[in-house]
This record gives structure tokens, C-alpha cells and sequence, in this order.
């Protein structure tokens, strides 16, 4: 059997860690702000009482759209994939539907971009809508070229 704790080891290992966080909390408010010690505890405070911050006019209906889309799609394309030799939905154009389900997905995001009015999300949807298409448009190729060739789709 293995020897049990020490008591001290118990209470100074959690008051070492709370110490050497405030240090380090306090050094980076000195190097950045030159207030002292007391800067990190005031910012702490500053962020527990600071309002929620919106966009001006987000269209929530956009937003819920979008974020009711992308698990849905998901679970659509999941339908079709096989486990072992039966899948939920056995499609004959189940490629197809799966590309159709993965270009929901895409569209489900950057819905979700544009819905809440402000410039970043809607340049992250735009950036996301981009390289789905670059890379949805030749998977969509190559997966119809595969299955013609096989004659199934």
C-alpha cells in the first residue's frame, strides 16, 4: 500500500497555485497597464459587470435557421452512409444526397454568419461559403465520375 498525503501538501499545493496565478496576473497588468497589483482583481471585476454586447438589428429568424439547419443536415447525410452491409435509408442516389446535405451544412453556416449583422461572423460565412466551394465542387466531381463509372450512383 502507498502511503497516504501529506496535510500539508494537501492545503499549500492549492494556495501555491492561487499565488502563483496572481503573481503572474499581477506582473502582466504591471508590464501592461502600470497599475500595480490591484489591476488584475479591477479588470476581473470589469468583466463580471459588463453588459452582454449585441449587434445593431440581427435577424434572429436568419440565425435560428441556420443553427436548426446544421445538425439537421448532418443527421440527413448520416442516413445514407452504410454500417456494415445496411444503411437507415437506402437511397439509390445516395452520393448525390449526401453532396446535398454537405452543401446544406455549408449554407447553414454562412446563414448563420449573415443572420447576425456584424462584420466578423459574416466575413467568417463568407471565408467558410469560399473554401466549401473550392473543395465541394471537385468532391462532387470525382464522387459522380467514380460512381458513373461503377454504374450506381
Amino acid at each position: 500500500m502507498g502511503e497516504a498525503t501529506p496535510v500539508w501538501a494537501v492545503v499549500a499545493l492549492p494556495l501555491l497555485l492561487a499565488g502563483l496565478t496572481y503573481s503572474a496576473a499581477a506582473m502582466d497588468a504591471a508590464f501592461r497597464l502600470g497599475d500595480g497589483p490591484a489591476a488584475p482583481l479591477r479588470e476581473g471585476v470589469r468583466l463580471l459587470v459588463q453588459q452582454r454586447r449585441r449587434p445593431f438589428a440581427p435577424d434572429v429568424l436568419l440565425v435560428r435557421i441556420g443553427v436548426i439547419c446544421l445538425p439537421t443536415a448532418a443527421l440527413l447525410a448520416a442516413t445514407v452512409i452504410p454500417l456494415g452491409a445496411t444503411s437507415v435509408w437506402d437511397l439509390p442516389v445516395g452520393i448525390v444526397w449526401f453532396n446535398a446535405m454537405e452543401v446544406v451544412a455549408w449554407a447553414s453556416l454562412w446563414l448563420t454568419g449573415w443572420g447576425v449583422n456584424s462584420a466578423f461572423p459574416l466575413v467568417g460565412g463568407y471565408r467558410f461559403l469560399a473554401q466549401g466551394l473550392a473543395y465541394e465542387l471537385p468532391h462532387m466531381f470525382v464522387l459522380a465520375t467514380v460512381a458513373l463509372g461503377a454504374g450506381s450512383l
